[in-house]
């Protein structure tokens, strides 16, 4: 389990940059943690990787959450049952300032409940009960949900996340570019969204992709976890606070040296 994208909590993230990089020059963003460098070839330049971790940052008085309950095919039997204990678990770990919304998730993004409550409303009381008389059906859309469940959230709202449960895309998975959309659209709107695996096949490289891309969290829990727990958990981590940088500034103390950051966002 990991947070990069500039978590206060863990390892930032780890780039590739292209020639010699001084860590001074991220010193008052960043703690250096490690520094691994390949030395030149004859077909390449030294890369260096370098691991960030953020600054401490206070956690935030209130989160609006949006959790999305996958509902396709596979999500049946004891698979439905787990998410629901998950879903639980979630519920029960919130504080009093915090705020959800429900959703289900398959070939659309289906709202259980309108707008965002308190974990105890009544309102989300009976989007659980709309969850458990939802037939599990079709496939799962994981980019036209994720893109809808942004919509969701209103302009000023307290800092945002989603909380998916359920296995993710088939294993085929997604395609890159609509990926790389999908990761552009969250990290402009600033909504962070974390995974917990539940599923007959978890594809836990896109979910985790995810994660690591918004500063969210991935955890898959084993067959025999505790299903509510696994969802206090994933609360407790995907509420925690995150720091969206808008730039990186790269300086080397060679003088021509060519610096590049890898990888590098495909923009259309």
């Amino acid at each position: 389990m990991f947070r990069p994208w500039l978590s206060a909590c863990a390892i930032a993230c780890g780039v590739a940059l292209v020639g010699s990089l001084s860590s001074a020059a991220l010193a008052d963003l960043a703690t250096v943690t490690f520094a691994e460098s390949c030395p030149p070839g004859t077909d390449h330049p030294e890369v260096t990787a370098i691991g960030l971790r953020a600054g401490a940052a206070p956690a935030p008085d209130r989160v609006n959450v949006l959790v999305l309950i996958d509902t396709s095919a596979s999500q049946s039997g004891l698979h439905r049952e787990r998410a629901a204990q998950a879903l639980d678990g979630l519920l029960r770990e919130a504080r009093t300032t915090d705020r959800f919304s429900v959703a289900a998730v398959d070939v659309a993004c289906k709202s259980l409940a309108d707008g965002f409550h308190p974990a105890s409303s009544d309102t989300l009381k009976r989007a659980r009960l709309a969850l458990d008389a939802r037939t599990p059906l079709g496939s799962t859309d994981l980019i036209a949900c994720l893109e809808a469940a942004v919509e969701k959230f209103q302009a000023g709202d307290a800092p945002r996340a989603i909380v998916y449960i359920g296995d993710g895309p088939g294993l085929s998975g997604i395609d890159p570019g609509e990926f790389a959309r999908l990761i552009d659209l969250l990290r402009a709107e600033k909504v962070s969204v974390s995974s917990l695996g539940i599923g007959p096949q978890i594809n836990w490289p896109c979910l985790a992709a995810l994660a690591s891309a918004t500063g969210g969290m991935f955890v898959a829990p084993e067959q025999n976890d505790d299903a509510a727990a696994a969802g206090s958990k994933i609360f407790s981590l995907a509420t925690q606070a995150v720091v969206w940088p808008e730039g990186l500034s790269i300086a080397s103390d060679k003088a021509d040296a060519a610096l590049r950051m890898l990888p590098v966002a495909a923009r259309s």
